[in-house]
């Protein structure tokens, strides 16, 4: 048996951008309906970009059941519940993305 093993992880992606960050809690929302397909579908991981003005973007990893279990949540629209997680919350990965561009085209370097 190798020790080392190659496997096919799912994963969902999204970037972030300030506009959608809830800045009261310091958290990034989901949608429920999103949630409950990415998991209906197997997908169990999100990996999260953080991309700010003026600042390295970060990359973040969290569970979906995260959300799905967060008591943090808001209603927009009367129909569109989502689910939010605190960044604080969530596994960051620990060397920046030091070759990646901020919103203004600048590559940024901690």
């Amino acid at each position: 048996m190798s020790r080392i093993e190659t496997i096919e992880l799912k994963i969902y992606h999204r970037v972030v951008y300030p506009t959608e960050v809830m800045f009261k809690w310091d958290a990034v929302g989901c949608s429920e309906a999103i949630l409950l397909d990415l998991k209906s579908r197997g997908i169990n991981l999100m990996r999260v970009l953080r991309v700010s003005n003026g600042f390295p973007t970060r990359v973040y990893f969290v569970c979906v059941q995260q959300f799905l279990n967060s008591d943090l949540s808001h209603v927009f629209l009367k129909t569109d519940k989502q689910f939010f997680v605190r960044f604080s919350d969530m596994l960051l990965q620990a060397k920046p993305l030091e070759c990646q561009k901020n919103l203004n085209g600048e590559v940024c370097k901690e």
